[in-house]
């Protein structure tokens, strides 16, 4: 019996002060909602444009006259900006807030951020608050859309080639875009050349290269005619797009290699040619006044 007057005191709730704890009915219910729980955001090798997120709070009073809601936000980048802050609730409702956040310049498109907002609401009249539950808060995702970014590169783009040679140029493309790309590669004025009897093998004509940066060579091969005697300059123009470019309406890229092939100067061979055509000339000029002379004398010695 002693055991039982004992233990029973210890399993009667105990109250503080001669208050009572208050009743989760009289809690208020608070919910954060985002209107867009999914956003894409642009960004470039230096500068990134925000993103915003429309949101909602509501709250239904139960007992209470009035409630403060707090909000709060946090991101991948810790760049939230968010306005208002604060609301305050004299009846059931709903207000609206938005979120601005802003990436970072060059992130990768294999990357997403996370933004995520929460509050803390308070009951002034009756000293009551609380959070609001992880399951009534608002988780948004941020993907990143690719933007396109390439050079192209090369050692030597000047050489000089005797009639006949061939040379092994290589084009370096470097991708400085923020996701894998698709490159295209094609000699721009390949009829033109081939017309004159050149012969230009590209190793690639689409490769795929990987993001931020690098880079793939491309070789090229180049076979110059033979019989080529006057001295001359040729151009290869060598262009390249990226897919990525060609859906941002971004225009091609052009390298252009020059080959200079030694040989006669051609105003110095059609000296010659003139030269030679005037001494033929003269030539016969000198004979047919010859012919002229010798066609007199043996008339006169017929006379």
């Amino acid at each position: 019996m002693i055991f039982v007057v004992i233990v029973i005191p210890l399993l009667i709730p105990k109250t503080v002060s001669g208050t009572t704890p208050p009743s989760y009915s009289e809690f208020p219910k608070v919910t954060i909602s985002l209107l867009q729980p999914i956003q894409t955001a642009q960004v470039g090798p230096r500068e990134s444009h925000e993103v915003v997120f429309n949101g909602t709070v509501s709250v239904a009073l139960n007992s209470a006259t009035s409630v403060l809601v707090y909000i709060n936000a946090e991101d991948t980048w810790g760049s939230a900006e968010f306005n208002p802050t604060i609301f305050l609730f004299t009846q059931n409702g709903e207000k609206s807030f938005i979120v601005r956040v802003n990436p970072r310049p060059r992130e990768s498109t294999q990357n997403f951020g996370t933004l995520r907002v929460f509050g803390r609401w308070e009951v002034p009249e009756k000293d009551l608050s609380g959070y609001a539950e992880p399951s009534e808060g608002a988780i948004g995702r941020i993907n990143i859309a690719q933007f396109c970014k390439f050079t192209l590169t090369i050692t030597h783009p000047f050489v000089e080639l005797e009639s006949g040679d061939s040379y092994l140029f290589t084009l370096n493309i470097h991708n400085m875009g923020n996701g894998q790309d698709i490159f295209g590669i094609n000699v721009r004025n390949l009829k033109e050349l081939n017309d004159k009897g050149f012969k230009i093998y590209l190793s690639h004509s689409l490769v795929v290269i990987e993001e931020k940066p690098t880079e793939l060579p491309i070789q090229i091969l180049v076979e110059t005619p033979s019989g080529i005697y006057f001295k001359n300059y040729y151009s290869i123009e060598i262009e390249v797009n990226s897919e990525t470019g060609m859906e941002l309406g971004a225009s091609p890229q052009t390298f252009t290699f020059v080959i200079r092939i030694p040989g006669l100067e051609s105003p110095i061979f059609e000296c010659i040619i003139g030269t030679i055509i005037m001494f033929v000339i003269i030539i016969v000029i000198l004979l047919v006044k010859s012919i002229g002379r010798n066609s007199k004398k043996k008339l006169k010695n017929l006379d």
